[in-house]
């Protein structure tokens, strides 16, 4: 059942710009699930209360409604407990491997997914896909990844590059406003 659950769930992200490492604060978090839950709760009452069936037993015990949203709030708790590994967006305004900081223009919007054991970082205007055993492998498999395609392409003149090559130049110059190397 919980696997049905996750295929409707919906997910979203509190992602703080003005905080170190994103980071929200706890009483942001409650505030954001309760009015969420509170939401929820009323869309279901008003969902149970337009069917004719359930009506018919919602006059019989008025409890019915309480004691499904209670159960359904229960299992709320519980996928959000289940979700152990961390698949929210990855997206840098900056990149770091090695010496090389890559100062972006904006951010870098890439898919997480973790299955079978594994992280996997993508960004399909850039066709970078790596994959790594934690969030953190996999964030520096990025950075690896990234710093290779800018130093192979970036920097390379164009007489050298195929015309898809030089599509990925241009995005590549166009997405760093800078770069700083680190002694």
């Amino acid at each position: 059942m919980l696997d049905k659950l996750r295929d409707i769930a919906i997910r979203f992200q509190i992602d703080p710009d003005t905080t170190v490492g994103h980071a929200a604060k706890v009483t942001t978090v409650i505030k954001v699930l309760t009015e969420m839950n509170k939401s929820f709760s009323n869309l279901l009452e008003l969902k149970f209360l337009k069917d004719d069936d359930f009506k018919d037993i919602y006059s019989k015990n008025n409890k019915v409604l309480d004691t499904i949203k209670d159960d359904l709030e229960l299992l709320i708790v519980v996928l959000i407990e289940e979700l152990k590994h961390d698949t929210s967006p990855f997206k840098p305004n900056m990149i770091k491997f090695d010496t090389s900081i890559y100062i972006l223009n904006e951010k870098l919007l890439c898919a997480v997914e973790y299955e079978d054991d594994c992280y996997t970082i993508k960004n399909a205007s850039l066709d970078i896909c790596v994959w790594g055993d934690t969030r953190e492998e996999v964030e520096m498999a990025f950075a690896f990844s990234f710093h290779a395609l800018y130093e192979n392409f970036a920097l390379e003149t164009d007489d050298k590059l195929s015309a898809a090559s030089k599509e990925l130049k241009n995005k590549l110059l166009k997405l760093v406003k800078s770069i700083v190397h680190e002694a």
